[in-house]
């Protein structure tokens, strides 16, 4: 079988490496054992060997368990919460934020990838060490050739990324191994040759005796098999491979479309750094090959990139393994054209817009053909290059049929080149929903954005928050927002802040694209304030028809008159005792579609959970609270407060008390609500979602 973007133990870029060059000794700290440490949890372990077996007992499995039970969706955002509140991620989030403070500005991007990624000179030099020490050990067996592949050779290095190498190892004569038990376990289809399958034991064992490796171990039953160690002297993790040299091809592909442009270099790392922190890449998740494969069809969708089908024309065939690698982005027509003015930090908010809302489920991303193809039409019969291509690894596997794409996983991204090949075949649903979910959070941070917005702030956010986490920037967001209007908020900042251990509190403040729409749908009105007026009054309302139709709540008013307010000049709004006997919030979605508004689909799932739940002693409950909705008098946020009736501190509660969970939902219920769908006729708010059919 040829093999298809090497998804080894840990996930790759796949790329042909170009040399890279020995550079000048530039002075830069050694990593950890970063192989040592689960990728998960962040534990150290004495060696690899303890540590693989950890994150398979205590991590893969247990996500293999709950896919199939079908939950799975808020023990990852618990355990992401978890891990950005760590020590380690909090002590990186103040390095950054320093960082940032002083970079001039437009440079925040610069800072933070300078902070967090390697320096492509220090790589050089790191690999040209550890490629000299390879050929002195494995001379012993032969003539060996070394290419880097994946990151390192598409300068996408994370600081703790591996190195990935494909070992030429053609020339190492054959040795009769018989039948011994590591051969047998070698995969056969991986291995295809009894050279392959002796060469991987025959330099797993040089590696074993070698004193400048160390913690070597052979992964043999994997896809691809592969033999990970770890270089002594830099304390680089490095995964070697010798049957996949299809994976320098891809990053031929990536390491020419990352120089042609300094904002796509930019893109893919930071999104590589945000997939990271949100924990996306990892077993039975995404790949960080497929994340760039998405970057790829995104740039194409925005007209940037033309798709690899079009970049195949005209170029002479390039068969490896039976797929053609060829491609031209040299010339002129081909090149990567970004408009110019765009920067890399709207090229980052237009990708998270993108994908928010994405049908992920019906539809194959095809970066080959650059567009989106229903699943249920894509077949050999219309599609003619997928139909040679399938002949031609057929004639390759000497007559074995090559296996068709497999468009039954939850999400389904085509390999750039080899188009029987799903990407994300590896994502779980239970992951696919996590993946969504923080498309859907990243989406509504730049959402929030505006020409005054703070870009150092914003990115921030995107690498350290998830769903749930607190907003520590948003009074200084609200001041931001306002100031092109007209709004002078400074003087309330303040304002709106309440004791957690007393109340849960949620804040909001008018996004861009709210007052564009408020002034839209209210030609005649121009005054800033009045503009402001009629979103707090609009949002006040939709809070209450929030809680009596989707949650079937009972709301008694506990207020004070808004005329008495006026003159004490207290904060505005309206306060209710709230109670519910029925739990309609737990396992609610908040996705989008194209056939209904986010207020349709919010009110059918609230009939199929009443209908299923009123019955139910298990979603049976004893909800009762105040809740606020405080309003300043400027009319410059709104505050969203939920205490207990009796005046007892929110500390009391436990963590699974309903309330809690209640509020939380009730959160992301806002937090997802589209102002424009409900106050805009539906022909201006359905054009954001059409590149999505």
């Amino acid at each position: 079988m040829p093999c298809f973007g090497c998804n080894m133990a840990n996930d790759v870029e796949n790329p042909t490496a170009p040399a890279v060059a020995a550079a000048t000794p530039v002075e830069e700290k050694m990593p950890e054992s970063l192989n040592t440490k689960c990728s998960v949890c962040r534990l150290n372990f004495k060696s690899v060997q303890e540590c693989l077996k950890h994150e398979l007992l205590a991590h893969s499995l247990q996500k293999k368990i709950a896919a199939k039970s079908g939950g799975g969706v808020e023990s990852r955002i618990k355990a992401t919460n978890k891990f950005l509140n760590s020590k380690d991620k909090q002590e990186e989030r103040t390095k950054l934020h320093n960082a940032m403070a002083k970079c001039h500005k437009g440079q925040e991007l610069s800072g933070i990838l300078n902070l967090l990624c390697m320096n492509d000179d220090s790589l050089g030099l790191i690999f040209t060490r550890i490629q000299t020490c390879l050929e002195k050990e494995l001379s012993v067996l032969g003539v060996v050739k070394i290419f880097p592949f994946g990151s390192i050779a598409s300068r996408l290095a994370l600081r703790d990324s591996d190195i990935d190498i494909f070992l030429d190892a053609s020339q190492i004569p054959a040795r009769d191994l018989g039948q011994s038990p590591k051969h047998r376990r070698l995969n056969p289809e991986a291995m295809a040759t009894s050279q392959q399958r002796g060469a991987f034991n025959r330099i797993n064992a040089v590696l074993h005796r070698s004193p400048l490796f160390v913690d070597v171990f052979a992964i043999r039953a994997a896809r691809v098999p592969i033999i990970k160690c770890k270089h002594r002297d830099t304390g680089f993790s490095i995964d070697i491979n010798i049957s996949c040299p299809s994976s320098r091809e891809n990053t031929q592909f990536i390491s020419e479309l990352v120089k042609s442009d300094r904002r796509i270099h930019e893109l893919l790392v930071f999104l590589k750094l945000w997939a990271k922190n949100m924990q996306i890449i990892g077993r039975a998740n995404m790949t960080s090959y497929c994340l760039i494969t998405m970057v790829i069809f995104y740039l194409q969708q925005e007209n940037i990139l033309k798709s690899l089908q079009a970049l195949q024309q005209r170029c002479p065939i390039r068969m490896v393994q039976g797929v053609n690698y060829t491609f031209n982005l040299q010339s002129k027509i081909n090149r990567p054209k970004i408009p110019q003015g765009r920067s890399t930090v709207d090229l980052i908010k237009r990708f998270f817009q993108f994908y928010r809302g994405y049908n992920f489920e019906d539809n194959m991303i095809s970066p080959f053909y650059g567009k989106t193809i229903p699943k249920k039409d894509f077949t050999v019969q219309k599609y003619k290059d997928y139909y040679i291509q399938m002949l031609t690894i057929t004639q390759y596997e000497e007559g074995k049929p090559a296996e068709p794409i497999q468009l039954d996983r939850c999400m389904c991204v085509q390999d750039s080149f080899v188009l029987n090949h799903n990407v994300a075949r590896t994502m779980l649903p239970p992951n696919k929903k996590y993946f969504v979910i923080c498309l859907e959070s990243a989406a509504n941070i730049c959402g929030n954005m505006t020409k005054k917005t703070d870009i150092g702030e914003t990115l921030e956010r995107l690498l350290y928050e998830t769903i749930g986490m607190p907003n520590p920037t948003l009074e200084k967001e609200v001041a931001l927002v306002l100031k092109p209007i007209g709004s002078n908020s400074e003087s309330n900042s303040a304002n709106g802040n309440y004791d957690s251990s007393q109340s849960l509190s949620h804040y909001l403040s008018p996004s861009k694209a709210d007052l564009n729409s408020i002034a839209t749908a209210h030609p005649t009105v121009t005054d800033p304030t009045a503009i402001l007026r009629l979103w707090c009054e609009h949002y006040e309302s939709a809070i209450q028809k929030m809680l009596c139709e989707f949650y079937h709540m009972d709301l008694q008013t506990k207020d004070t008159p808004q005329k008495q307010k006026r003159l004490d000049n207290e904060e505005l709004g309206h306060s209710w005792q709230i109670s519910a006997s029925v739990d309609l919030w737990s396992n609610r979605f908040f996705q989008r579609t194209l056939q209904q508004t986010y207020w349709e689909y919010q009110l059918g799932q609230t009939e199929r959970l009443l209908a299923l739940r009123r019955q139910d002693s298990n979603f049976a409950v004893q909800l009762n609270a105040v809740l606020s909705v405080k309003i300043k008098s400027d009319y410059t946020s709104i505050s969203i407060n939920v205490s207990l009736p009796d005046g007892a501190p929110i500390s009391s509660l436990t963590k699974k008390d309903p309330l809690r969970k209640f509020f939380n939902v009730f959160r992301n219920t806002i937090q997802n609500y589209c102002l424009k769908e409900e106050i805009l006729p539906a022909e201006n708010t359905d054009k954001s979602f059409k590149t999505q059919t």
